[in-house]
């Protein structure tokens, strides 16, 4: 009876052991399919920011081009393209998993904040001067000269894209590096595929990815200049 009794708690002790442990890698498996999922939309995300990036340093650019010189001989010229905001999803922080990588895209996150105010003010302050000066609420002398003020300022904000263009393309790389260092799905390496912190060897496995990065960029830069040249007539 006893023996009967000490099989019956022992089995059912078992049962309820590896309900648990079914229960904890059920919840294992999740935890780290979200976190794998966060850095697919995190490369999705940084590949997206290296054409808006790209697009907006290029608007300024072409904004000294059309308008400072006309201005600066006496010759009225107004521009019509604007600046574009970069987009962030806050949520994506809730989901990643490497702590380093939190910490390194919150501070991406600041910058993107910071840039996106500085494109407000651009977009707004050129819109009010353009808007006076073609209806006629201010004179020539007073467009040229807020506009080419403006002109220095924009100048100024085209160094700051350019220093998030670099944060964009290395975080890029992290992500990368990440991804494939990651086995999904697999238990037995759950520490190691879901570590909180950069593993060794990260740094030069991440210095190979920029390479390649900005070889990519690079395509992607000089493709879209032809574009450009091509529909402005110039080969």
């Amino acid at each position: 009876m006893i023996e009967q009794t000490f099989a019956a708690f022992t089995g059912a002790f078992f049962a309820f052991i590896f309900i648990c442990i079914g229960d904890m890698l059920t919840r294992l498996h999740e935890y780290q399919k979200r976190g794998y999922n966060a850095l697919v939309e995190l490369e999705y995300y940084f590949n997206e920011n290296m054409n808006t990036i790209s697009d907006n340093i290029f608007v300024i650019d072409d904004f000294k081009d059309t308008i400072e010189k006309p201005l600066r001989n006496n010759e009225p010229a107004v521009y019509g393209n604007k600046l574009y905001q970069i987009s962030f999803n806050n949520d994506i922080l809730l989901r990643l998993n490497n702590l380093d990588l939190i910490n390194k895209v919150f501070e991406f996150k600041t910058d993107v904040v910071k840039l996106n105010h500085s494109i407000d003010f651009a977009n707004g302050t050129y819109n009010e001067i353009k808007n006076a000066f073609t209806q006629h609420l201010i004179n020539f002398q007073t467009y040229k000269i807020n506009t080419l003020g403006l002109i220095e300022k924009l100048e100024e904000l085209k160094k700051f894209l350019k220093k998030i263009q670099e944060k964009n393309v290395k975080l890029g790389a992290y992500v990368r590096v990440l991804e494939r260092s990651k086995p999904l799905f697999t238990w037995v390496l759950h520490h190691m595929s879901l570590e909180k912190h950069y593993s060794e060897g990260l740094d030069r496995k991440v210095k190979e990815e920029l390479i390649k990065l900005e070889k990519e960029r690079s395509d992607t830069m000089d493709k879209s200049q032809k574009e450009i040249e091509e529909t402005h007539g110039r080969k």
